[in-house]
């Protein structure tokens, strides 16, 4: 291969420098760009180069590891291999050793295709450095068009009319994460938090950017709640095969601003060739649904239900959501979603499950085996000795037992004497009426 030959791969290679990176060349630089060799070393640089792009040292080692890792480590080769330093001697000897060069002319350097991929390589990491850069965000919508953000070493402030009714907005990188999307090629996702100024509340946003020129692609759609707005979990963000992934957690009925959200879920958006678009939302660890019709009521609730749960830990507990509904001064009724029918769970208003209440249709039964159109009879002889007889139409099994008291199931009697419903829990709420009911 001739020098001129060289000299011609040497430039092709040079053409896929960095757009805005300027290097001068030293003499012996100069002279050892006469061959393609490794690449930073044919624009003169190294792990002790001092470019305007603050990742340049790591972006040395990644290349160096992903092309140069290819040859043995030369003992010292100032032309081709990874002992090059920016030392007088060595560029002494760089510039006597390549009056010599024949290329490749060693096993450590490489060809004009290998230099011009390292090269490529190398382009897409150092003209983008994620966390100083300007960005355009419309904090989660609060404005339709976005506004410019710059950020230093991850975060930044937005101030001016394009940011609506606030002061500033504060802006922090919370995660990015890299991977290639179809149609796309690879790209790079960043998720944002932003603060507007003054308020008591922050938003979040993911865009995706290619990675090659930081050009932004898009961004996820805006979660349409009525409730708070859910929080992504920065850690879960990914590109896996192709999507676009996250955990986010929503607000449940019982969330407030102060708890935060309780619901997790698994979300996936794909490409769809202009737009990210939501795959799926899928409840993560959500707990198989209970079927109480299958368990008895006792004193202290009801299958996985214990009294002094708050609704959002019943909700839990059973797998289902129990909308909230009326009730008195004290107390609501508030059934499950999906049933079982006759079975009501009566919260307190500071949020207490106090009691489980059984009326028609259901055929529940206590832990002992009453249920509904059981006889005076069948309870006197099944709680023999803990029945208490307060009136004709009622009948309270008292346990005993220090681990029971002020608990007590109640038996409502119809006119043929026999169980027409009945409710179980704290004596206090413990009564066969609907709440707010004297």
């Amino acid at each position: 291969m001739t020098r001129s030959v060289c000299r011609s791969i040497a430039l092709a290679a040079a053409l896929v420098v960095p757009a805005g990176l300027s290097v001068s060349l030293p003499s012996a630089a100069a002279v050892a760009a006469t061959c393609p060799v490794h690449f930073l070393g044919l624009h003169g640089l190294n792990e002790e180069s001092d470019l305007h792009s603050p990742p340049i040292n790591a972006t040395w080692k990644t290349f160096e590891s992903a092309v140069a890792a290819k040859a043995d480590q030369p003992k010292r080769d100032p032309i081709c291999g990874t002992g090059y330093r920016a030392g007088t001697l060595d560029l002494t000897r760089r510039t006597v050793d390549a009056l010599n060069v024949k290329c490749p002319g060693s096993p450590h350097c490489y060809s004009g295709q290998s230099t011009t991929q390292g090269g490529q390589f190398l382009a897409s990491r150092v003209n983008t450095d994620w966390t100083n850069r300007t960005y355009h965000l419309t904090c989660d919508d609060i404005v339709s068009k976005a506004a410019p953000v710059t950020v230093r070493n991850g975060k930044g402030t937005a101030r001016g009319s394009g940011i609506g009714d606030y002061e500033r907005w504060q802006v922090q990188i919370q995660r990015i994460t890299r991977g290639t999307v179809p149609r796309l090629g690879d790209v790079t996702a960043v998720l944002f938090s932003c603060s507007p100024q003054p308020s008591n509340f922050s938003l979040q946003e993911l865009r995706v950017y290619r990675t090659t020129d930081g050009r932004e692609v898009g961004r996820t759609p805006t979660f349409q709640v009525a409730e708070l707005p859910p929080q992504y979990q920065p850690d879960t963000v990914r590109i896996i095969r192709g999507l676009l992934l996250t955990d986010v957690k929503f607000y449940g009925s019982g969330d407030t601003h102060a708890t935060g959200p309780s619901i997790l879920r698994h979300v996936t958006w794909r490409w769809d060739g202009s737009q990210f678009v939501k795959q799926s939302e899928i409840d993560a660890g959500k707990p198989k649904r209970t079927d109480l019709s299958t368990h008895r009521v006792t004193v202290n609730g009801i299958g996985p239900l214990r009294l002094g749960m708050s609704r959002s830990e019943a909700e839990q507990a059973i797998g289902a959501r129990i909308p909230e509904g009326p009730g008195g001064p004290d107390c609501k009724d508030l059934s499950i979603e999906g049933g079982p029918d006759g079975l009501l769970l009566r919260f307190s208003n500071d949020d207490r499950l106090v009691a489980v209440y059984v009326l028609s249709p259901s055929s529940i039964s206590t832990a002992s085996g009453i249920h509904r159109g059981s006889t005076r009879a069948e309870i006197l002889a099944t709680y023999a000795g803990e029945i208490q007889e307060p009136s004709t139409d009622e009948l309270v099994f008292t346990p005993s037992g220090a681990q029971f008291q002020g608990k007590v199931i109640t038996f409502a009697m119809d006119d043929n004497g026999e169980v027409d419903r009945f409710i179980a829990g704290e004596e206090e709420f413990a009564v066969p009426l609907p709440c707010g009911s004297d």
